[in-house]
C-alpha cells in the first residue's frame, strides 16, 4: 500500500456510460462517493462526502471509546 500524508487520499473517477456524468469514489474509504459533470466538480464533491464519512467515522470511534459499567448497588 502506498505511504500517504494525513489529510491526502486516492480518489478514482470513471463515466457513467448511462447519464454520461463523472463517478468518484475515495479509495481508502469507498463509502466516500460522489459524482459531478466534470474533474472540478468531482473533486469539490468527493471532498464533501469524505468529509461526512470521516465525521461519522470520528463520532463512532468516539462513542465506542467511552465505557460503561453497570455496578449493583449494594443493599443498606
Amino acid at each position: 500500500m502506498l505511504e500517504m500524508e494525513p489529510g491526502r487520499y486516492h480518489i478514482k473517477i470513471e463515466r457513467d456510460p448511462e447519464s454520461d456524468w463523472l463517478v468518484v469514489q475515495c479509495v481508502e474509504y469507498p463509502e466516500a462517493v460522489s459524482q459531478g459533470k466534470n474533474i472540478d466538480e468531482c473533486v469539490k464533491n468527493i471532498r464533501e462526502a469524505l468529509d461526512l464519512v470521516l465525521e461519522e467515522k470520528e463520532k463512532s470511534a468516539g462513542q465506542r471509546s467511552k465505557l460503561v459499567l453497570e455496578v449493583p448497588a449494594v443493599a443498606a
